[in-house]
Parts: structure tokens; sequence; C-alpha cells
């Protein structure tokens, strides 16, 4: 009788477990395979800007199965690089692909939205295919302020028996430093802006360009009023440059409405294309430093005009200017 009375308890709990098991719904079922908690490391690779703790201000990171459907997102306040957490996260044996985001809030709109913790599920089952990270634009198009850092980083895991889930997310810089120095201006108290023009505005979850209708990074700064001449430093920061592209940078003098670079009768001129006559390498290098020189007073008549551009230490001659943007 006291072994048929334990049979029958194993019985019930057997049955109370199940019941928890039900069709469309296996969340709650018991484990049929190995299952291990996530580790996660964020591991920055050719980032030649160095953020301080202070420019991480949060991580996220999304978690889609072998089919590339969203399974679990996992975020982090302030996460320092190089550090292992512990995430909570429980993955069983399969295919993963681990997709993060370091400061993707705001002036980024991320989707899907991110879940506030590890255990609850997404609200959808969403397609990897469908992620985006996008720039909150302005309705004038122009951003006048300094984005924040973006870094962006996956990788593909293969969740095998035994093994211990230490994940490390290598991370690349999405975002741009251009810092312009014009020699030798009038110090007149003239007021200046530079504006760099892309389409550059969000990005898929395998980083590739996302076209986003055209608008402005601008910066402006005055020059002294003590008269002779000094030199002027604007910068903006940009999301992401590449070879191929066609991000257009323009200097004005807003005072009097006189473009000072590219001098040469053109409203802009392709950044790209400057950058691509140096050794400059956009994938590994996060800050482009440039000198343009003042436009010359007086004018010049512009014929067989040359100007020299440095960038990174590189020597660009341009040729064939026609400098006179007093006209």
């Amino acid at each position: 009788m006291r072994q048929a009375f334990k049979i029958f308890l194993m019985a019930l709990f057997g049955m109370a477990l199940l019941s928890s098991c039900v069709k469309e719904d296996l969340s709650n079922c018991l484990p049929q395979r190995e299952v291990h908690t996530l580790k996660l490391t964020f591991v920055p690779r050719n980032v030649s800007i160095t953020p301080t703790q202070a420019d991480l201000k949060m991580a996220v990171v999304y978690i889609f199965d072998k089919a590339g459907n969203l399974f679990r997102t996992w975020t982090k306040q302030n996460p320092v690089l190089n550090t292992p957490y512990d995430t909570g996260i429980i993955l069983g044996e399969d295919t993963y692909r681990l997709v993060g985001w370091i400061n993707p809030d705001s002036p980024y709109t991320i989707t899907p939205a991110y879940t506030p913790t590890p255990e609850q599920a997404p609200a959808t089952r969403a397609a990897m295919d469908e992620a985006r990270v996008t720039l909150n634009i302005p309705a004038d198009r122009n951003i006048t302020g300094d984005i924040p850092m973006l870094f962006y980083g996956s990788t593909d895991q293969v969740i095998a028996p035994t093994q211990d889930v230490n994940i490390e997310i290598p991370l690349t810089l999405d975002t741009y430093r251009i810092r312009v120095t014009i020699k030798g201006l009038p110090q007149d108290g003239s007021t200046y802006r530079l504006q760099i023009s892309d389409t550059n505005g969000a990005y898929d979850f395998n980083n590739n360009f996302v076209e986003t209708p055209g608008f402005n990074y601008l910066n402006s700064a005055t020059a002294g009023s003590g008269g002779g001449t000094g030199d002027l430093v604007l910068s903006v920061n940009t999301l992401r440059l590449d070879k191929g592209r066609s991000p257009q940078i323009s200097i004005v003098n807003t005072t009097t409405g006189r473009t000072v670079f590219p001098q040469n009768g053109q409203p802009s001129i392709n950044l790209m294309d400057l950058i691509g006559q140096t050794g400059v390498d956009v994938g590994t290098t996060h800050q482009i430093n440039i000198e343009v020189p003042a436009p010359p007073t007086p004018p010049t008549d512009g014929t067989n005009t040359t100007i020299v551009v440095n960038i990174n230490g590189w020597n660009v001659v341009i040729e064939g200017y026609n400098i006179n943007p007093y006209e």
C-alpha cells in the first residue's frame, strides 16, 4: 500500500509539471537539453577614440534565435568595457546571434523595443531583418548639438553541451569626430558655420546603412575681434563615414553669407573624396582633423589656383579652384 501511495504522489507531481507545458507555450516546460546562464563582455575593437565612463550611458543586447527571431533582450546602465556581466538569461543548446548597442537611446530610436528584464519575453517575436537604430532628426533636418558616441557589436554563437557561455561582443564605433581648423582668418568678429550633410541616419542590426532623407550636422563659432589674423576651430560629431559614400562638407561665413570652404564656386565638397586622397582609414580612424586655408585677402581672380588641405597630417592639393568667395 505504501509503495502504491508513493507511485500515486509521483504521478500527481508529473501531471502538475506537464500541466504548465501547454500547446503554443513551452516556456514553462522541463528543459530537454543542457541550459546555461549567459555572461557577456563588451570588448572594443579598432576604436581610435577612447570613451570615458561618462560616454557609456546604456547597453542593450538583442538575442536572436537561429531563425532570426528575437528571443530575449538585456540592458545595462553605465556599462564598463572589458568587464563580464552575468545577464541571468538562460540559453539552451542552440545557435544564436547576439547584437549589442551602446547608447542607442535618445537621440536615437531602437526598434523593436527592448524589455525591462531578461526574464520577460519580448512583446513581439520580431525578425532581425526588421530591427533598426535611427537618429531622431528634427523637422528642419539640422542636428545642432553633438550626438553621443554610438557603439555596435555582434557575434554568432553555437551553444554546445558543457560549454561555459562567456561571450565577448566586439564593439566598433559608429560615430566620428570631424574637427576643422580654418587657418589665418581675419579677426573681425565674423561667425562661421561648419556643415556636413549626409543620409546616414539609420542602421540595421548588421550595421549596414539604411538610407534616410538628407540632413545636416551643424556647428558654429565666432572669430576674435581684435584685428589681424588667427585660427578658428569648428567640430561636429557625425554618424559613420565609409568609402563610396558622399557626405558633403562646407564652411560658410554666416555674417557675410560667403563660402569659406570649398572656395571653388560650389556650395560643398565630398568629404570622402578628400579623405580618399590620404592614407587615413575611416574603418579604424574615428577622428578626422582638417586644416583649411582662409580665403585670400584681397581676393584673387582664381586662375589656375591651388589650395592645400591637411587631413590628419596628409596634404591634399586641390587644383583648379576659383577662389573668389567675395563676389
